[in-house]
């Protein structure tokens, strides 16, 4: 079974694997300077958890892990997007260093995977299990088993196959660029990986300042007038903040 990932990573260590393979503890400050950034106000830590639980991302809040040379965003990317269709603002601004973008989707069985060398993209890939929808750049060493059918699909005895599936699992595919880059994949750790994702925490952040958890008498009153209580604010979705329109947002512009 595949894991369910939409992370990005910022990289400028020559070798992330060192980096992480002793779980440092990830800088709380960092990474709430990070979030102010991309949510552009102020933000409220919810707390930790292992990169392994929230690789997805999860919708209102930025999961991130700042280390040495080496920071991860975790959040949910469309599935739908191609990988060279990630917003400016989520890529190097400085034109140094590597963003990596890994993606497996639930729905569809898709992977996808990106590298830019600074502002440049140099790989990327998106594919279900029997149509590339992006293939850009040449193929890295790493990829020569799987195109060469050494990672083929299965299938039951009594199903043909569609003559253009994939020589291999696009889900598979991505986590592999995830080892060859991290040093781990998210799915049959074993003990010969580098890296345990379910060691490696991250820190989670929701837009916002923190909310008061009770109001005083008088002001509690003020909020029942009218005969009900004052309704809770309604946060806009995530993937506005990420420079994606939502259904509503696209139907309300061609109007």
């Amino acid at each position: 079974m595949a894991a369910h990932l939409s992370t990005l990573w910022y990289v400028d260590s020559p070798r992330p694997v060192l980096a992480l393979r002793n779980y440092p503890d990830p800088h709380t400050e960092s990474a709430a300077s990070l979030a102010r950034t991309l949510f552009g106000e102020d933000v409220t830590h919810v707390g930790t958890a292992p990169l392994a639980d929230v690789a997805a991302g999860s919708e209102g809040v930025l999961h991130i892990g700042v280390f040495p040379g080496v920071t991860v965003v975790c959040l949910p990317l469309p599935d739908g997007m191609l990988p060279s269709q990630l917003p400016q603002q989520w890529r190097r601004r400085d034109g140094q260093g590597r963003t990596l973008l890994v993606m497996s989707s639930e729905d569809g069985a898709r992977g996808s995977f990106a590298e830019w060398h600074g502002k440049d993209l140099h790989r990327a890939f998106c594919a279900d299990a029997a149509h590339i929808f992006e293939d850009h750049g040449l193929p890295q060493p790493w990829e020569q088993p799987f195109w060469g059918g050494e990672f083929p699909m299965k299938y039951p005895l009594n199903v043909l196959p569609d003559p253009q599936m994939l020589p291999f699992h696009p889900q598979h595919f991505a986590e592999s660029a995830n080892r060859e880059w991290l040093g781990f994949r998210y799915t049959a750790v074993g003990p010969e990986d580098d890296i345990n994702p379910a060691k490696l925490l991250v820190h989670t952040f929701r837009a916002g300042a923190p909310e008061v958890t009770a109001a005083p008498a008088d002001v509690q009153d003020l909020a029942t007038v009218g005969g009900g209580k004052r309704p809770p604010r309604r946060r806009p979705s995530l993937m506005r903040w990420f420079g994606f329109r939502s259904k509503r947002d696209r139907i309300a512009l061609q109007s």
